[in-house]
């Protein structure tokens, strides 16, 4: 892979093994008294880039085969998947348009899916949560960080990949809202956190902003990437 594209490196990435939904926990830190609340748990490790290309982007019959090993010696279809955590965001424009964006045809991930919305990953580096500073008895290690500080870059991570592919600065977004968790079969099962996030800038705005940034990486085409379609239709489930 390397040899068709130069350009791919590779670097820490989280790995989400698995979340339960909807668990019921105690609450006392929010609220200032006791309670019950339902929040989503994500079971977060470490794994990298390199690991990804080698398992969720394989050819189907070597995913199918991770599969059945996982299934056979874990209990899980992608226990031995890389399983890289990765977030998508719906941007709504103030003209009520979702943004989405052309892929070009040489992209590695979803090489078959020709339109998406804004993508990325948390990353650990961003936490100091690199795995050669928390493996026991290295040099520089450092404590895991807490519960707070990686659910902080998981929503960090929503913002700015919608400033980096769009060109729309932090202040003109709203904080992100986790609406689902979404599981990529094009991508060997993959798990990514799905963000809806708001813009006080039109269609219009977004498109010129996008025009003028330099956002245009070999992920995406430039500058008719861009592509808008009306909420209701989505909401409608016209988006095929």
């Amino acid at each position: 892979k390397l040899a068709a594209k130069p350009s791919m490196f590779n670097a820490s990435k989280f790995r989400l093994g698995g979340f339960d939904p909807g668990l019921d926990v105690t609450d006392c830190v929010s609220t200032g008294r006791e309670g019950r609340e339902s929040k989503l748990l994500l079971r977060l490790g470490l794994t990298d880039y390199k690991m990804h290309n080698c398992t969720n982007m394989q050819e189907l019959d070597r995913v199918f085969w991770l599969h059945t090993m996982g299934e056979n010696i874990k209990g899980d279809p992608v226990g031995f998947m890389a399983q890289t955590l990765s977030v998508v965001v719906l941007l709504e424009t103030t003209d009520d348009e979702i943004v989405l964006l052309r892929k070009a045809q040489h992209t590695s991930e979803g090489p078959t899916t020709a339109v998406d919305a804004p993508h990325g990953y948390a990353e650990p580096s961003a936490c100091n949560c690199e795995p050669d500073c928390l493996a026991p008895g290295a040099k520089n290690q450092r404590p895991l960080p807490s519960s707070e500080v990686l659910v902080s870059e998981i929503f960090s991570a929503a913002l700015r990949e919608v400033r980096e592919e769009l060109g729309v600065p932090n202040d003109r977004l709203t904080e992100p809202q986790l609406i689902g968790i979404v599981q990529d079969y094009t991508i060997g099962g993959r798990y990514s956190l799905a963000f809806a996030v708001r813009t006080t800038m039109s269609s219009g705005e977004v498109k010129r902003s996008h025009a003028s940034a330099d956002t245009h990486t070999e992920a995406h085409t430039a500058p008719g990437a861009l592509l808008f379609f009306p909420r209701r239709d989505l909401l409608a489930g016209g988006l095929e």
